[in-house]
């Protein structure tokens, strides 16, 4: 079960520290990247965060890797997070968006990372149908 941060135990707590951490070096990174003018490092960063953003919002950052809470829901982890995320802002900028604003590029691939972790977490075998065609229970 996902808990809010006053209540979480001290793994919790420290998993949370350390995607806050993340965050904050991917931020840094991104902010290098883009002043210099590598948009495709920044935007992968880019994606990386919102990611790691999506991670933080729905389980608060409690899980680094993948975990099952009490109702069997599969949560990936700040850390696949990151990886989807910054795949996704590769995949965003591969597609020949470099043509627009270094900023359109940036919250497209901040978007996409944040879409892209949330898809894969949508699907939850637990929830699932037995039959298709059929209401989960």
């Amino acid at each position: 079960m996902v808990v809010g941060i006053m209540t979480a135990t001290s793994e919790q707590k420290r998993n949370t520290a350390i995607s806050v951490a993340a965050i904050i070096v991917v931020l840094i990174v991104a902010y290098a990247s883009y002043s210099m003018q590598h948009v495709i490092i920044a935007a992968i960063c880019a994606g990386a965060i919102g990611g790691l953003f999506h991670e933080i919002i729905q389980s608060k950052g409690t899980f680094i890797l993948w975990n099952w809470d009490d109702k069997g829901n599969l949560y990936f982890g700040s850390l696949v997070g990151l990886i989807l995320g910054a795949f996704a802002g590769a995949i965003m900028v591969g597609t020949g968006a470099t043509v627009a604003s270094s900023a359109y590029i940036m919250i497209s691939a901040f978007t996409a990372g944040a879409a892209l972790k949330g898809v894969t977490d949508a699907y939850n075998p637990s929830n699932a149908p037995s039959q298709p065609g059929t209401k989960a229970s």
